[in-house]
């Protein structure tokens, strides 16, 4: 498994190989910033993004013994992939890569603050924007909300195993389920 802190003194990418026991500190080239993301779609091959280098996203293919930085001319948010060539960055608009992330083109527009999001195939994702779930059937050009936020609680983030069954998780402890 695969794993980042933000925290300054013990920032850093990890992995592990034996259920957590023990984690291995991946070196990331020519930075010394706060990590903001990182996503493995196996156990080679994932991204990560740096907090302040905008245009910047590090790829390895050897499950993070050698990190290629790739400067992609967009600021973003932070990455996530689907498989090894198919993957979207999001900050004011959303953008998506076939070729594993060397190029992106436009794919859609961000309806409000984004704070998590994630994609169940190449087209069909969802996306927390200011609290709310919303869902894209096409690959992010256009969103539709399907979940308000709660009057005590705003979501935050949240873990999609198919199209129907996730969790997601709000402010003070709020958590809930679809299947």
């Amino acid at each position: 498994g695969y794993c980042y802190s933000t925290y300054v003194s013990q920032g850093g990418a990890y992995k592990t190989t034996n259920a957590g026991a023990s984690w291995f500190k991946f070196i990331i080239p020519n930075t010394n910033e706060e990590l903001h993301s990182i996503s493995f779609v196996n156990e080679n091959t994932g991204w990560l993004s740096i907090e302040h280098s905008p245009n910047l996203v590090y790829k390895t293919t050897n499950g993070g013994g050698v990190w290629n930085t790739y400067n992609i001319g967009k600021s973003f948010n932070k990455p996530f992939f689907l498989n090894e060539n198919t993957g979207w960055i999001v900050d004011d608009s959303v953008y998506k890569t076939t070729n594993g992330g060397i190029n992106y083109f436009g794919a859609g527009i961000v309806p409000d603050l984004i704070y998590d999001y994630g994609f169940f195939n190449e087209n069909s994702g969802w996306a927390i924007f200011y609290g709310q779930m919303h869902l894209t059937s096409n690959s992010g050009a256009a969103w539709n909300l399907v979940s308000n936020a709660t009057a005590n609680s705003q979501l935050v983030t949240a873990k999609f195993w198919n199209s129907s069954t996730g969790i997601a998780m709000g402010e003070h402890g709020f958590i809930t389920k679809t299947t």
